[in-house]
Formats: structure tokens, C-alpha cells, sequence
């Protein structure tokens, strides 16, 4: 009986060990990777964050040879010495390029697909050893009442007349068409246009990550990469161009029921055209929680042309599914219509007119007075002229009596 109880616990026992190593294997990287990229288009909401900057920047043999002729044009306009004009260029490219990768790109935001709100508050910022500056616009997407918020705080401190509604948003409300997208159906096209994209990726291109410390705190339970040549990156891009372009006529017929879509057929002609002349690598690490959740992204994005080549890292992360948290709040903070900056606006560019011209009237009424007084005056009398006529006569008269 002991030997029965022993071998039933000992059975159970390793029941329960087998289930576990079960549950914690994970699966082949392209199922892993689909099912987390499937579960987040089928979440209701969530926050995220995203950096982008450029890396690196390079000239094609072609690129410098432009870059010489340039320099022949800028030479005598860098007050360089005569010859000096491929100087001139690697200075002013130096400084350029210098540039473009002292900036930084940064969002963050929430969407709440339930609610049909997206908030989004991107940032650029220009960053170098002492300097540091940037400006952001965050703004509210409203799908219910298809409105634009924008939050004006960077600037509103400064105009008088808008100093007054610091803390407000200003609302800019959708036109009668877009009131009549059907936002459902185009959420439902952008999803179906994710799967097959992401379905059409090789399975070997897929592939199991180690994990890092840095990883496991931020709550990474798998990572993989996925790397796509030039090839595979251009499919990738045309399914995603063909999907939109499909979205887009769906939307035009609603708007436009008598109308052809050959306009936005030939949109996306022109884009892959485009994009022909455009070699771009993909090399990206989806970062998975253990519950299966896209938690983050991390990609490196190699775009080469024929004069120029650069790199480009962004970086993602999301979380709070299912209850996002905004910071716009229209019903809290207030809004006005932005028919109230034209209004006031208008009216200080109407104030500025009637002032202009009530001046121009008190100047032309000042000149009218100074005529008027000019032609009232009496003209001037030559002194004593009677009374000396008068002397003459008395003087004349005498004489002839004496005689």
C-alpha cells in the first residue's frame, strides 16, 4: 500500500515537473515573435514611448564627387584662398552632418482604440556637449467627435491675449469628410495589413536573443531579432503600401461614392517609385514579455541611396495595456475653438486699421484747418499810405490860395 501511495506521489510529482519545463520552453523564435506582434493588435490600449536619431552618415564615391563640385561653387564664398573649395565643402558637410545627428527625435503618448483617442506629443531636441535644446507639441486625436487638440504651452506664455488661457487646449474640429471616415473599418485594414506583411516574413529570419541584465529589469522574458536584407525589407514595404493604398480607396469610395479612385491608386504608384531608388536594411530586436506582450523594439534601419548612405536607430516601449493614462484632458484643463485665435487676431489686425485710419483722418483734418486759415487771413495794408495822400492835397490847396 506504501509502495502504491509512493509511486502514485512519484508520478504526480513528476506530472507537475514536466507541465513546468513545458510551460517556461519557449516556442521557435517566428512563432513567438508572431503571436506578440498578433496579441498586440489585439490589445484595447496601452502607452508608449519611442526615441529616433540618425547614427551614422555616409558618402557614396558618387556623393563625394557632388560634394567636389559643390566645393568649386563654395570656395569663394568661404573666404577660403583660391583652390581651397573641397575644404569649403568638408566644412560646411562637416557642420551639416554634425547636425543632423545632434538632433534627436522623441514621442510619447497613449491609444485607447475603445475611446477612439490617440495622444501623441512628439519632441525634437538638439543635443551637444553644453547645448541642449528642444520643443514639443503634444496634441489629443478625438475619434468621437473628430477634433484635434493641441496643447500651445511653449507658446502661449509669450502672446498677450493668449496669456490668459494658459492651461487650455486649443481645438481644431474635423471637416464635414472627415466626419465621415469610418474609423472601424480603417482600424480593421491597418490590422489586416500588419498580418499579412508580418506573414510573409521568411521564418529564418527569426531568430533567439540572449537576455541581458538590463533586459530581465525591464521585464523581458524572450527577445528576438529579426533581420531582413534588402529584398525581403522591400517586400515588406510594398505589402505595407499595397494594404494602405487598398485602406485608403476604402475610405475614398465612403467620401466620394461617385467618384473614381485612380487619384489614390496612382498615390501609391508614386511612392513605390520612390522607394525603388532606395536600398534599406532591417535589423530589429522585439523584446517580449512572459506573458507573451511586445513590450519594446529596438532597430537599427540602414537606408543607402545613390549618393548617400545613413543609419537610423529608433527605440520603443509600451506598456500600461489595456488602461492607458493620458495627460490631455480636455474636460479638466478647458479648450477653445480655434476660430477664437482668428477672432483675436482679427480683431487686433482690425483695432491696428481703425487706429491707423483714424490718425490718417485727424492728420487730414490738421491740413484742411491750416488751409482755411491760410485763406481767411486778410492781406496786408501799406502803412500811412491814405494819411500821406491826404497831406498832399491840404498842401496844394494852400498854395493856391496864397497866389
Amino acid at each position: 500500500m506504501n509502495l502504491k501511495r509512493s509511486l502514485g506521489v512519484g508520478i504526480s510529482l513528476l506530472s507537475l515537473l514536466l507541465g513546468a519545463c513545458a510551460s517556461v520552453t519557449p516556442k521557435s523564435p517566428d512563432v513567438l515573435a508572431r503571436a506578440a506582434l498578433e496579441n498586440q493588435l489585439l490589445e484595447q490600449g496601452f502607452n508608449f514611448t519611442a526615441t529616433g536619431r540618425v547614427e551614422e552618415v555616409k558618402f557614396t564615391k558618387q556623393g563625394e564627387e557632388t560634394v567636389g563640385a559643390l566645393g568649386s561653387l563654395m570656395g569663394p564664398l568661404s573666404g577660403l584662398p583660391s583652390g581651397s573649395g573641397s575644404s569649403a565643402a568638408d566644412s560646411y558637410l562637416g557642420i551639416g552632418v554634425d547636425s543632423v545627428k545632434s538632433l534627436r527625435f522623441e514621442a510619447k503618448g497613449a491609444v485607447d482604440f475603445t475611446t477612439k483617442r490617440l495622444e501623441i506629443a512628439p519632441t525634437l531636441r538638439f543635443t551637444r556637449r553644453n547645448l541642449d535644446g528642444s520643443i514639443s507639441l503634444p496634441m489629443l486625436i478625438d475619434g468621437r467627435e473628430m477634433a484635434l487638440y493641441f496643447d500651445a504651452a511653449a507658446i502661449d506664455w509669450a502672446i498677450p491675449g493668449l496669456r490668459e488661457r494658459q492651461g487650455q487646449l486649443i481645438r481644431l474640429p474635423g471637416n464635414d469628410l472627415v466626419k465621415k471616415l469610418d474609423t472601424e473599418r480603417l482600424l480593421q485594414d491597418m490590422r489586416g495589413a500588419a498580418r499579412d506583411a508580418y506573414g510573409a516574413i521568411r521564418n529564418d529570419s527569426f531568430t533567439m536573443l540572449p537576455l541581458s541584465e538590463g533586459d530581465k529589469r525591464e521585464g523581458v522574458a524572450y527577445k528576438v531579432r529579426l533581420k531582413l536584407d534588402a529584398d525581403q525589407q522591400r517586400d515588406f514595404t510594398a505589402r505595407w503600401i499595397d494594404a494602405m493604398v487598398r485602406a485608403a480607396e476604402t475610405q475614398y469610395r465612403l467620401l466620394f461614392p461617385n467618384e473614381d479612385a485612380a487619384t489614390v491608386q496612382g498615390m501609391g504608384m508614386v511612392m513605390k517609385t520612390m522607394m525603388s531608388g532606395t536600398r534599406s536594411e532591417v535589423d530589429s530586436q522585439l523584446l517580449i514579455d512572459s506573458k507573451g506582450r511586445l513590450i519594446g523594439t529596438e532597430t537599427d534601419n540602414r537606408v543607402e541611396q545613390k549618393e548617400i548612405s545613413m543609419r537610423f536607430h529608433t527605440s520603443a516601449r509600451l506598456s500600461r495595456f489595456g488602461q492607458p493614462q493620458f495627460d490631455l484632458q480636455p474636460a479638466v484643463s478647458g479648450a477653445y475653438d480655434v476660430s477664437e485665435l482668428k477672432n483675436l487676431f482679427g480683431s487686433r489686425r482690425h483695432a491696428s486699421d481703425e487706429a491707423d485710419a483714424d490718425a490718417d483722418a485727424a492728420s487730414a483734418m490738421e491740413e484742411e484747418a491750416e488751409l482755411e486759415a491760410e485763406v481767411e487771413e486778410p492781406a496786408p495794408v501799406a502803412p500811412a499810405a491814405k494819411p500821406k495822400a491826404k497831406a498832399k492835397a491840404k498842401q496844394k490847396s494852400k498854395t493856391k490860395r496864397s497866389n
